[in-house]
């Protein structure tokens, strides 16, 4: 059976982790990103900005002599943007083998809508490729925390960290654009419809190194016999900061329904998201 994994996020929820595990299989195929950020631009139209980036790098070269010019990435991307169906040709190109194995790690996939993700399945499907969803979600409040330090450090510095990690949480925490990859409710709700069950793996963040847990995706993924290594864990930071415990509890009622619908509809133990996030506190 041909396989294509796709992670849609969380953000900041072990998606580096589960692409280089991935990647270890004999049978993979590594597409040119491990965040091929076609689908989000393709479909979202939050993304319009980042299309057009993608767009305006595209056009400075002409697509027959892609490779080689300075960014052939770009040129690849737009033109499965404008046509969805050259992804799947993509894949189907690369995966190859009757027992391929390829993936598409990318976390903004969280907010594709129905038709998209139900076109998705289907395009994949026409091919022979069976496509595998991968879904782990991180405590609210510990994941935003998590995808603001990140920016924080890509800007390079390191003076009032504290103050510029605590001002972007205030200033995104529960708006769409953070809600776009952490509403769990809603993404869950969307696979589930758009794909059958045994398509699906839904987990999460804080148990998911736990043996049985790495059991069920090796099993989920078709690598049943393979051992996953929980020493290349991407979660580590190098820097870690805590919080006034108001501002942090503040912050985690805007997530009320992220955590109602983990505990009551997914029956996840949410007193471990809790626990997650007094670590954070001063």
């Amino acid at each position: 059976m041909r396989r294509i994994i796709l992670g849609v996020g969380a953000q900041k929820a072990a998606t580096t982790w589960l692409y280089s595990q991935i990647s270890k299989d004999p049978a993979f195929s590594a597409p040119f990103a491990k965040e091929m950020h076609v689908l989000d631009l393709a479909f979202i139209d939050a993304f319009g900005a980042e299309r057009k980036q993608v767009e305006d790098r595209a056009r400075k070269v002409d697509a027959a002599s892609s490779l080689q010019c300075d960014d052939p990435k770009s040129v690849h991307r737009f033109s499965m943007i404008e046509n969805v169906e050259r992804y799947f040709d993509y894949y189907d190109a690369l995966i190859g083998e009757l027992e391929g194995l390829s993936s598409d790690i990318t976390p903004s996939y969280a907010a594709l809508p129905v038709d998209a993700l139900r076109r998705v399945n289907a395009g994949f499907r026409s091919r022979s490729i069976e496509p595998r969803v991968v879904f782990v979600m991180r405590e609210p409040v510990t994941r935003l925390e998590s995808a603001a330090k990140m920016v924080v450090r890509k800007r390079g510095e390191s003076q009032d960290a504290k103050k510029q990690v605590i001002s972007l949480m205030e200033t995104y925490a529960g708006t769409e654009q953070d809600l776009s990859r952490a509403d769990y409710r809603r993404t869950a709700t969307n696979l589930q419809r758009s794909f059958e069950q045994h398509q699906i793996f839904l987990g999460f963040y804080e148990t998911l190194f736990h043996p049985s847990e790495l059991q069920r995706l090796a099993e989920f993924l078709g690598m049943a016999n393979h051992r996953f290594s929980t020493e290349e864990r991407d979660f580590a930071s190098p820097f870690k900061l805590t919080y006034p415990v108001g501002f942090l509890e503040d912050l985690r009622a805007k997530y009320d329904d992220q955590y109602k619908f983990a505990g009551e509809v997914l029956g996840f133990d949410t007193s471990i998201w809790d626990d997650a996030r007094r670590e954070l506190y001063e």
